[in-house]
């Protein structure tokens, strides 16, 4: 992954959680950059390839790593939202449709 995709994605994971990017922990960054890779891995399973010029996906891929950083606290199951971007995303790639 590109670093100025890397920071994107990074930034953005932060707002999603509720943190400010210049104020996280160097062991906090170090999981929330292994929860974007867990994620790209697990979309890339699922059959999605992230784009990471497309803000869509790094959307989606944002998305599924906050999901996988709360998880450790909270214990939640997949939000019904992101299984169905998910989804919709599966299916717009099957039919051709694009992201």
């Amino acid at each position: 992954m590109a670093e100025t995709t890397q920071t994107a994605a990074f930034v953005l994971l932060c707002a999603d959680i509720g943190l400010a990017p210049g104020s996280v922990p160097e062991a906090t960054r170090k999981l929330m950059d292994a929860d974007l890779a867990a994620a790209r891995q697990r979309l890339g399973i699922a059959g999605i390839l992230v784009d990471d010029g497309d803000l869509d996906d790094l959307q989606l891929l944002v998305m599924y790593a906050a999901w996988l950083y709360r998880g450790r606290v909270n214990d939640q199951p997949m939000p019904q939202m992101l299984r169905l971007a998910i989804r919709d995303r599966q299916t717009a790639d099957g039919t051709g449709g694009g992201a």
